[in-house]
């Protein structure tokens, strides 16, 4: 298992990294957003494995040249009725099923 993140400090009341504080010598308190999984044992609070490594950098998967190839965020209009664009003043987007349709 990875080294911990953080560790309940019973005596101080507070979690802890393994940061050490240079002019009192106790370890830093956690101070940041807590995440949103992770595993604790014994007081140790230990970041969740995950199932292939991890990339450096950030980004998409997608080649930059197929940009296009990016689908939209789902939006509610996608489940009523499959229509290829949207209606009314908006009726020059598409919906999932055009841009669908252009990569096609």
């Amino acid at each position: 298992m990875n080294e911990p993140w953080a560790m309940w400090s019973p005596a101080r009341g507070v979690w802890e990294t393994a940061v050490s504080n240079m002019l009192c010598g106790h370890l830093e308190p956690y101070s940041e957003t807590w995440p949103t999984s992770g595993s604790m044992r014994n007081g140790q609070v230990y970041e969740r494995p995950t199932s292939v490594p991890r990339m450096a950098g950030s980004g998409s998967s997608s080649s930059p040249g197929r940009a296009s190839a990016l689908l939209p965020t789902p939006q509610v209009a996608d489940a009523m009725g499959g229509h290829a664009t949207r209606s009314g003043a908006r009726s020059g987007e598409l919906l999932l099923p055009g841009v669908a349709a252009s990569l096609a």
